[in-house]
């Protein structure tokens, strides 16, 4: 980390002034991507540039990706920490019954936000042999892609696999939590270098995401 606030490497010397010009509405827009709210999108934006600034300058690489990519991704991290943060302290907050009927409108993967590119899902891919390793319930892990990945209404879900609407719910509010701490894992895994894919096959969600070649 350089003085005079300036973070330097071998190829790149920039300020956060001309951090917040060049990738400000970057970083908001892969915010934004998560599902946050513009107050909590700026709060994002404060943290990438803390940590690229001040705390973790060394995690950036130019010769491994773009400075556009890397801020990214950090920021989708942060978005992703931020959001689990959010829905725990909410959860926490819920009644028994409540927790059955959590709102249709939260989704893990946001509308704006699909996993259309390569490494999107090859970290998807990995997140999902992540939850199964912690639970190996295959029906259950079927119905929450379904649910929450695919977005196909509850009914139509429950309908396929011959359950009930609650019994749906019940299963997107038991995964929801895991999958948000897992996919901020994976990511920030990506982000910083280390990600290291597991060799499980995971081909019974194939016919549900056809993700055949990253998750079979």
């Amino acid at each position: 980390m350089a003085q005079n606030n300036t973070a330097v490497t071998s190829q790149t010397a920039i300020t956060p002034e001309e951090m917040e010009r060049r990738y400000g509405k970057l970083i908001m827009q892969a915010a934004r991507s998560k599902g946050l709210e513009d107050n909590l999108c700026l709060d994002v934006k404060q943290e990438v540039m803390v940590d690229f600034f001040c705390r973790h300058p060394e995690r950036y690489n130019p010769e491994r990706a773009s400075l556009s990519t890397f801020l990214w991704m950090a920021s989708c991290c942060k978005a992703l920490d931020l959001k689990r943060k959010n829905h725990e302290e909410r959860m926490a907050t819920m009644e028994d019954g409540e927790l059955e009927m959590v709102s249709d409108a939260t989704h893990a993967v946001d509308a704006s936000c699909e996993y259309t590119s390569e490494d999107a899902m090859l970290v998807l891919g990995e997140t999902l042999r992540r939850m199964y390793r912690v639970n190996k319930n295959e029906r259950q892990l079927q119905i929450f892609a379904m649910y929450v990945l695919k977005k196909v209404d509850r009914d139509e879900v429950a309908e396929y696999f011959g359950e009930s609407p609650d019994y749906v719910s019940l299963v997107k509010t038991r995964l929801y939590p895991k999958f948000l701490d897992i996919l901020a894992d994976v990511e920030r895994e990506d982000y910083e270098g280390h990600l290291k894919l597991s060799d499980k096959s995971l081909a019974f969600l194939n016919p549900i995401l056809s993700l055949c070649r990253n998750a079979g």
